[in-house]
């Protein structure tokens, strides 16, 4: 991975802990930056993989490309929920899992402090730019795209991963105050950080678990009988 796609990724997954650090941020500014960023990582996976199937997108020898192209819009029209809609549901049970903290509104909470607003624009902007890197390695790459396939399923997960934080920053905003919070968001961060800059995480942690139990086996063979 090019370093500066590398730089992008640990600059987006540390700009909420860094901010509730040197801000003092509430739950609902640091919910509400790591729900963006979840909405845009779901919008990243689904704009990679569409890079990695255009080269099979393309029309087929003689066949109109302006009918083509509506055909493949309205097909994605139908596939973006995927990737718009699990989102939107956390937001709304987060919304309503802080309302009870903030009673002027979890988004008045959020938004006290203006600066957040330049946060959000830098969180756009590296996400941006990490989605166009990474699409425009996957189409002049071939091996690439065909590689792209495997790591869907690890990308669903970290995507995963991001809801349960989310989730569970509620809860901790309520146990622990914002000490548990800073603890929380720079353990998680430093997780997310691993999972996107290794994209085969998750066979590599299967191959180990995997190599423990062989080990377990092997040495439960070898050990002398009573």
């Amino acid at each position: 991975m090019p370093p500066r796609q590398r730089a992008a990724i640990i600059a987006a997954n540390l700009l909420v802990p860094v901010g509730v650090l040197l801000f003092g941020w509430n739950a609902a500014a640091a919910v509400f930056l790591i729900w963006l960023d979840t909405l845009l990582v779901s919008l990243t996976l689904g704009a990679l993989i569409f890079a990695a199937l255009s080269p099979i997108l393309a029309p087929p020898p003689g066949t109109p490309r302006g009918g083509w192209m509506i055909g493949i819009g309205v097909g994605m029209a139908f596939v973006a929920p995927m990737f718009f809609a699990p989102p939107f549901v956390v937001g709304l049970e987060l919304y309503e899992s802080l309302r009870a903290q903030f009673p002027g509104g979890p988004l008045t909470a959020a938004f006290a402090d203006r600066i957040i607003y330049l946060w959000i624009a830098i969180e756009v902007v590296t996400r941006g730019f990490q989605v166009l890197a990474r699409a425009s390695e996957i189409l002049h790459t071939p091996a690439a795209a065909a590689s792209f396939t495997a790591q869907i399923a690890e990308q669903f997960l970290a995507l995963m991963f991001r809801a349960v934080i989310l989730i569970h920053l509620a809860w901790l905003s309520s146990w622990f105050g914002r000490p548990g919070l800073l603890v929380f968001l720079f353990a998680a961060s430093a997780f997310l950080v691993y999972t996107e800059l290794h994209e085969n995480w998750l066979r590599q942690l299967y191959g180990r678990l995997r190599q423990w139990e062989e080990d377990l086996k092997e040495r439960a063979k070898n050990r002398p009988n009573p």
